[in-house]
């Protein structure tokens, strides 16, 4: 029997992010039906007795996302600072640090070998969350995302020697497309808030 699952979404910056996350779910076994809303940050899927949420939990998290249920919300001021927590975050920070090492050396220097190499570091730091989340998502989906496609922007800037462009931008992009408060942080694994099995997705 079919049942209703409701969980909540971490970490979605836009509806696209929404779109690519359903269309990974639904081919998922034992999808039915799903619908994942950006402007609720939720996931609604119709679900056969056979479904693997542990699957769909990991498949949601190597696109950049967390599964949680659905009431499990925290107060934004409790998670002001929940990112500094977070591994994948500490590589935004290194790029940031380079990025920044590299502007009075670069003054000072006026270029050369040294600032060339702390913007390229600081470019591979920064991106390297959104080349994961756009690699992850362009085989879920087969499509590539706004990850896969800055990751794309940000090679092509370096292979053409645009350095310090490359290194800001990818810089402001991981800034722009962090982890979002609001979450509980605390909440482990795909649990599911159910609803009624005879509910359908509305």
């Amino acid at each position: 029997m079919a049942e209703t699952i409701v969980l909540q979404v971490e970490g979605m910056d836009c509806a696209d992010c929404a779109q690519h996350l359903q269309e990974a779910a639904s081919r998922l076994p034992g999808v039915r039906r799903v619908e994942v809303s950006f402007m609720a940050a939720q996931m609604r899927l119709l679900a056969e007795e056979g479904l693997d949420l542990a699957q769909l939990q990991a498949t949601a998290q190597e696109m950049g996302y967390k599964l949680l249920p659905a009431a499990r919300r925290a107060p934004a001021e409790q998670n002001l600072f929940a990112f500094l927590r977070r591994r994948r975050d500490w590589t935004v920070y290194i790029g940031a640090a380079l990025l920044a090492l590299s502007l009075p050396l670069r003054w000072l220097l006026g270029g050369g070998l040294l600032v060339d190499g702390l913007l390229i570091a600081a470019t591979l730091f920064s991106g390297l969350r959104a080349a994961r989340i756009g690699w992850a998502t362009l085989r879920a989906t087969r499509r590539p995302d706004m990850n896969a496609l800055m990751t794309i922007a940000a090679l092509g800037a370096l292979a053409l020697g645009e350095y310090s462009e490359a290194a800001m931008v990818t810089f402001l992009f991981a800034l722009g497309h962090g982890p979002r408060a609001g979450i509980d942080p605390g909440a482990d694994g795909p649990q599911s808030g159910r609803g009624n099995p005879s509910d359908r997705p509305g």
